[in-house]
């Protein structure tokens, strides 16, 4: 590990790793002048023409993978200098960049430094994560999705699959019991219920399914799909406390109701602004992979089942090194395929992520395994528009939920840890 610290009294400045951007565990802002900027891990940025002093500081983690060599960039606003200090945790190794030049035609002010790791201590992902086990019980999760009313469009299938138990209406009392034998069969602990507002068909739908949840003893939580205001979001967590958060199904952690949140809200709303009123009394798990979204809630997970096997691997190991380093959960996210093609308006270009028979379904199963993740969440139980779904087709039977059952059963095998309080 190391630390690296940026000094600037420009209006902005910026700091880029070409080849090995290192993972930032802890980031810290010291002004001595002025609060009107902002920052997040590696950029700072004030108001115009501002040259009053601002430090930031970080705690880095350089993964023993990485490169020796690496070119870093610094860029900069029109006045003012940026120092950086990158130094190690242990013994007298350092480096000492500045960037105080204001090179005509050049508004950024870039310079490039080369700089080598060769004397920095660097860590192997993988022993590290043993190393630092998950601590809470292992739950299975499965997006849920109760929007379904119309199947076709144009007269034609928007799917690409056919449910086995045929077309069906999300309300439908029959449909949601089938979904809960289903999802018990397969090990799957909790659904994660996309929720579009108050009043909405899917507010509606998770309403008619909390009795059903209760009596199979089946847990489940909200996604927060959509808020654009603080006011909103305040709304919607009393009426989220009324309707939902009082049921014996709802799933509560350390005595909070869980919450996940959607990327769709705006980043200022879910990293900050609904952690500022609702720390307190709800176990946030945000959207995103790096320190800026875990570093007021209470856990990370992300939502793009179209990551190529290595990207997810890589995205796993980070978030669980940077959800463990700081006691804090992180959900891994599995997934069979994808392809919304079916579902795309004429003229519209869709996606494709072959399923390779069951095999990428397992590839993501054993990455999420890999990383040590507390959680794991399975995208998707029935998002039959993009061909995410696990629950039995026409075409594909219940292959998916006998591999669920198999891999469930396997994550479960690693037992709770000191945070096993539901």
């Amino acid at each position: 590990m190391l630390s690296l610290t940026i000094e600037t009294t420009s209006d902005w400045t910026s700091i880029e790793f070409i080849k090995n951007k290192p993972i930032c565990l802890e980031f810290n802002i010291r002004s001595l002048k002025n609060d009107k900027f902002n920052c997040r891990p590696f950029k700072i940025t004030k108001q115009p023409y501002d040259s009053s002093l601002v430090i930031a500081d970080h705690l880095l983690f350089i993964p023993e993978d990485r490169n020796i060599r690496d070119t870093i960039i610094i860029r900069k606003g029109d006045i003012g200098y940026t120092k950086v200090w990158i130094k190690a945790i242990k013994g007298s190794t350092g480096l000492f960049l500045l960037n105080d030049k204001n090179i005509p035609g050049d508004s950024r002010n870039l310079m490039k430094f080369i700089i080598s790791y060769k004397n920095f201590e660097k860590v192997n992902i993988e022993e590290y994560l043993q190393s630092h086990p998950a601590s809470v019980t292992p739950l299975v999760f499965a997006f849920y999705y109760p929007w379904y009313k119309t199947w076709f469009r144009f007269n034609k299938q928007i799917t690409l699959h056919t449910p086995k138990i045929g077309f069906y209406n999300s309300a439908d009392t029959t449909v949601i019991k089938s979904h809960i034998q289903f999802a018990k069969y397969a090990g799957i602990d909790c659904f994660i219920i996309s929720w579009f507002g108050i009043e909405s068909f899917t507010d509606s739908v998770a309403q008619i399914m909390i009795p059903l949840l209760e009596k199979n003893q089946m847990k489940f939580v909200i996604y927060l799909e959509k808020c654009d205001s603080l006011a909103q979001f305040i709304k919607i967590k009393r009426y989220l406390s009324q309707h939902f958060f009082h049921s014996s199904a709802y799933l509560h952690f350390e005595n909070k109701p869980v919450l996940f949140i959607y990327s769709r809200v705006p980043k200022k709303l879910r990293n900050e602004l609904i952690p500022l009123v609702a720390a307190d009394d709800l176990f946030i798990i945000n959207y995103g992979s790096d320190y800026i979204e875990l570093n007021r809630t209470d856990g990370i997970h992300i939502y793009r089942p179209t990551l190529a096997i290595n990207e997810l691997d890589s995205i796993n190991q980070l978030s669980s090194l940077l959800a463990h380093y700081h006691k804090k959960v992180f959900v891994a996210t599995v997934y069979p395929g994808f392809d919304n093609r079916p579902s795309r308006f004429p003229g519209v270009k869709g996606k494709f992520v072959d399923r390779e028979g069951g095999r990428l379904y397992r590839k993501t199963w054993e990455s999420a395994l890999r990383s040590n993740a507390d959680w794991i969440a399975i995208i998707s139980f029935n998002e039959w528009g993009e061909a995410t779904e696990i629950e039995p087709s026409v075409e594909l039977d219940n292959q998916y939920l006998k591999i669920t059952k198999e891999y469930s059963i396997k994550f479960k095998r690693r037992g709770g840890g000191f945070r096993s309080r539901l």
